[in-house]
């Protein structure tokens, strides 16, 4: 049996094995929210930005410019025609816009923590901040699927993984944190960037490459709560010191992490085969229905306390229509 596994699945099945049957054997639609479609959006901002900046002709907007486009974006509601762009920055912000218009988000008032506005100028501001940036950069969003080993089951184990950004001495990676003093404690240990040295090793033959570069992007100070009537806007962060939503922290992965990084990976690989294969596995269930401050999509299903009942609501919930390609079992 070959395993093809990512940080995410791993990350996923480590916090629960049921919610992992669930999401990535059922394919049931775990259900998206305003702040991860919102951090998925930032995400795509900055990616589309660090591709975009590598041509040599790119040039920033004045910031007057991309807020006058912020603007008229947040307000039309609908599909950009992102053919009409031309400059690099205002053409990122419009592919954003255009992949918004799939969430509920798009049609948050402007005002809104999580609205496409405060979407939109948070990549601005990430952009006007960073460019242009000193990082020796190979290229942006790497995708890579490697051989790590075989497990003591003699099953073969494939990595798989995409590096925001790969430099010539180490890995960029961005994440988004409603606190960047929290964000700075995630560093070290941290077993996504622990990883994704060892693939930037793989793929360069440098096994000098140690460093991490983490970008943190704080989602805190800007917005009212959804549905508040009041909003105080120029004490909002991303207004009046949007410098300080961000934060670049840099971090070293040894060569014993690597290994240790690598033992456990294979060790938790043979152990998420057994669940996949399995009828019945553990529920983490009450520590993991709420982890990362959100409610677990599956909690009614894990909750119901019959079989009949859950397999009702199995069946009643939709699947999801597009399948994470960070996870696949091939059988022999």
């Amino acid at each position: 049996m070959k395993l093809y596994i990512d940080y995410s699945t791993l990350t996923l099945w480590r916090l629960c094995p049921q919610k992992f049957i669930f999401n990535s054997k059922l394919n049931i639609q775990g259900g998206a929210t305003d702040a991860l479609n919102f951090g998925t959006l930032i995400h795509l901002g900055t990616e589309l930005f660090g591709v975009a900046s590598q041509n040599p002709s790119f040039e920033l907007p004045t910031k007057e410019a991309a807020y006058q486009e912020i603007e008229a974006l947040a307000v039309a509601k609908q599909v950009p025609d992102v053919r009409l762009v031309t400059n690099p920055l205002l053409k990122v912000l419009n592919q954003v816009a255009e992949e918004a218009s799939q969430y509920a988000l798009s049609n948050l008032d402007s005002d809104e923590k999580r609205s496409l506005k405060h979407a939109l100028t948070l990549i601005a501001e990430y952009t006007f901040h960073y460019h242009p940036d000193a990082l020796p950069y190979r290229g942006f969003e790497h995708k890579f699927e490697i051989f790590l080993g075989k497990t003591a089951a003699g099953h073969e184990v494939f990595y798989r993984g995409t590096i925001d950004g790969l430099l010539v001495d180490g890995v960029l990676e961005r994440k988004t944190s409603y606190d960047l003093t929290a964000f700075l404690g995630l560093l070290t240990p941290n077993y996504q960037a622990v990883g994704y040295v060892w693939a930037a090793r793989e793929i360069t033959g440098n096994n000098k490459i140690s460093k991490v570069i983490f970008d943190g992007i704080s989602t805190k100070g800007f917005g009212k709560s959804k549905g508040s009537a009041y909003s105080n806007q120029d004490r909002w962060t991303i207004y009046n010191a949007p410098e300080t939503l961000f934060l670049r922290a840099q971090t070293v992965v040894t060569d014993s992490q690597i290994e240790d990084w690598k033992t456990q990976t294979i060790k938790d690989a043979d152990r998420l085969l057994e669940d996949w294969k399995a009828e019945k596995v553990t529920r983490n269930a009450p520590s993991a229905c709420n982890a990362y401050n959100t409610n677990c999509a599956y909690k009614a299903i894990c909750m119901s306390g019959s079989k009949s009942v859950e397999q009702t609501l199995i069946n009643g919930m939709p699947k999801q229509k597009d399948i994470w390609d960070g996870f696949e079992v091939v059988e022999d």
